[in-house]
């Protein structure tokens, strides 16, 4: 009965699904009792568990385990898990597990790194989500031809991101340095500053200097100039050359000037800074006409006669600290526009690119090709020897009066200078002061001036009248002519007065030298019985056909009547000396009469002089004459 009651109460439990603990061991009764050793039967029983036993320690990456036993039967147990050890979780990074779509969201996961089998796992939204834009970023710049671009990214999703155009920006040029035109040894090269992006878009050019030859001696340089194609002034020759000295005159063989006069179609501009020479001498670079520059080397002390005589290409010339003398004719002829000195220089000084002395109370030259009007500085008192030596370039000059001294050629061949005014500071003016100034049409005198030297006017073909300061105690003026104080001497004769005729004053005894050159106007002039020496090149270049020479003159000077029109003359017993060359070039002069038997002439003073001469020597007084003017031959006529 007990049996059965017991099997209907397990039906029951199982029915109820309530669960039970294992009964292994413990079988449940069948009606069958067992004897228990003691004649009694041991019935199933309800398990009475002891306490949990750890029989597998946990870590902290695995579970362990713990046992319970049954206090009825040993052999009944039952099992369960210990976690592993609690520990804080080490985190890696969210990893993507599961994509989220538009409609559907994803999911992302973290493991420990202590316990892998430890996760977490998060929701990734799903893609339809109001986006939570950053700030525009550029990631491509514009340039003047290309749009560039901006992107923002989405806070929730960095994954979704915008871009849009940035617009073209025409001033956004990424500039480089192209060669467009190469450097040579002739010229300067061109580099444009060019957009890498547009060649089109440019901004400005710059130089490339040009390329220079150095040369290692005066035969190299000459070989690499005879290798090299004509040129011009313009276009001209850079080289170095580093020599101790010049060679000596440009007629010298391989002197500097020879090399450059022995390649005169090339031209050149000469760097000599790196020289060791002292001085350049007399004529180093005589007619080096290709010379189109030149650096002279500090260390040079002296500059000499004729140094640069002809060198119509250079246009410029510095004078270094360490030159302490310089010729006054070492530029004649040449192309100099300026002059400049190193103002360390402790002898010369410059100013607008005209050479001074130190102290610039003499100015020493101005520059031949310099142009325009000038004025002479104050403070300066002499203008010096060749100061204006062919300076065609020169219009006008005003000369203050604190000017006392105009050197020797001072003004000589200012072909373009047409007045001048010499104030009343001025004491002397020099030989051929104004010399062949062509186109010097009026002179004035101031009061001042006690010296006037030969020829200072000579060759001034366009001038009209020179006026002299009526208190001058020197000299005088009279119709526009000049003369000595007291006119004993006819100084000059303007050579372009208009007069067609002209009678010396009686009171003239002498008729200076030059003073009658190139009157082109005069056809005819009468000389007083006063007159007793007719100066040297007196009537050189007249134009009239006769001149009676009064029989009071004495001497005739030399070429007192060179390159007349005269076509007879008398010479008067007066005279007995007639200078060289007095009537050479007269070519006209057909007929000579000499009432003197003992002048003295000599071989060249009538054209084909030594027949005229030995004529005279045998014949003596009397006339003589040569059928025509190409006929060499005088002979005396009875």
């Amino acid at each position: 009965m007990k049996t059965r009651k017991l099997r209907t109460l397990a039906a029951v439990i199982a029915a109820l699904g309530i669960a039970t603990l294992s009964l292994a061991g413990c079988p449940v009764p069948d009606g069958n009792d067992t004897n228990n050793g003691n004649g009694n039967e041991t019935p199933a029983h309800v398990h009475q568990w002891g306490e949990w036993v750890q029989t597998k320690a946990p870590t902290e990456t695995a579970d362990g385990e713990e046992t319970r036993t049954c206090t009825l039967n040993s052999a009944h147990k039952e099992t369960r898990p210990i976690a592993a050890l609690n520990h804080v979780h080490q985190w890696g990074e969210w990893v993507q597990t599961k994509a989220p779509t538009e409609t559907a969201d994803g999911e992302e996961t973290r493991t420990c790194t202590l316990n892998s089998a430890h996760t977490e796992t998060r929701p990734i939204a799903a893609l339809n989500h109001t986006h939570q834009w950053g700030e525009w970023t550029e990631t491509t710049a514009p340039t003047c031809t290309e749009a560039g671009a901006e992107t923002r990214v989405c806070a929730l999703n960095a994954t979704h991101t915008e871009t849009q155009a940035i617009a073209i920006n025409p001033d956004a040029h990424e500039w480089e340095w192209v060669v467009t035109t190469s450097a040579t040894y002739t010229a300067e090269g061109v580099e444009t500053k060019t957009c890498k992006h547009d060649p089109s878009h440019t901004d400005g050019t710059q130089t490339i200097p040009q390329l220079v030859y150095t040369a290692s001696s005066l035969s190299d340089l000459g070989e690499w100039l005879a290798r090299q194609t004509d040129n011009t002034a313009d276009t001209a020759y850079k080289a170095k050359l580093n020599v101790n000295n010049l060679g000596g005159s440009y007629v010298t063989d391989g002197s500097a000037g020879k090399t450059l006069t022995d390649n005169s179609t090339k031209y050149v501009s000469l760097d000599l800074s790196g020289s060791t020479f002292t001085s350049i001498s007399d004529n180093a670079f005589t007619y080096c006409t290709s010379l189109a520059g030149v650096i002279i080397p500090n260390g040079v002390t002296s500059i000499g006669l004729n140094a640069f005589w002809g060198c119509t290409s250079l246009t410029s010339v510095t004078i270094p600290a360490s030159v302490t003398s310089i010729e006054n004719s070492a530029f004649p002829y040449s192309g100099l526009t300026e002059i400049n000195v190193d103002a360390a220089n402790t002898v010369y000084s410059s100013v607008d690119g005209v050479l001074y002395n130190k102290p610039k109370t003499t100015l020493i030259k101005y520059p031949a090709r310099k142009t325009g009007a000038f004025t002479i500085p104050d403070g300066v008192t002499t203008i010096g020897e060749q100061a204006f030596w062919d300076c065609t370039g020169l219009a006008s000059v005003t000369i203050g009066n604190g000017v006392t001294t105009i050197g020797d050629s001072a003004f000589y061949a200012c072909t373009n200078l047409t007045s001048v005014t010499i104030g009343n500071g001025v004491t002397s003016i020099g030989s051929n002061a104004f010399g062949s100034c062509n186109s010097l049409a009026s002179v004035t005198i101031g009061n001042g001036v006690t010296t006037i030297g030969d020829d200072a006017f000579y060759a001034c073909i366009s001038l009209t009248a020179i006026d002299v300061d009526s208190a001058n105690s020197a000299y005088s003026s009279a119709d526009g002519i000049l003369y000595n104080k007291n006119k004993t001497t006819l100084i000059n004769y303007p050579a372009k007065k208009a007069d067609s005729t002209f009678t010396i004053p009686n009171s003239v005894t002498t008729i200076g030298r030059s003073a009658f050159y190139g009157s082109d106007n005069l056809t005819s002039v009468t000389i007083p019985n006063s007159v007793t020496t007719i100066g040297t090149r007196a009537f050189d270049a007249t134009r009239f056909t006769s001149i009676t020479i009064p029989d009071s003159v004495a001497s005739i000077g030399n070429q007192a009547f060179y390159r007349t029109s005269l076509t007879n003359i008398t010479i008067p017993n007066s005279v007995t000396t007639i200078g060289t060359r007095a009537f050479s070039l007269s070519y006209s002069l057909t007929s000579v009469t000499f009432e003197r038997a003992d002048t003295t002439i000599d071989d060249n003073s009538f054209p084909e002089g030594s027949s005229l001469k030995t004529a005279y020597t045998a014949g003596g007084i009397g006339t003589y004459t040569r059928p025509n003017t190409s006929s060499t031959t005088w002979t005396k006529q009875e």
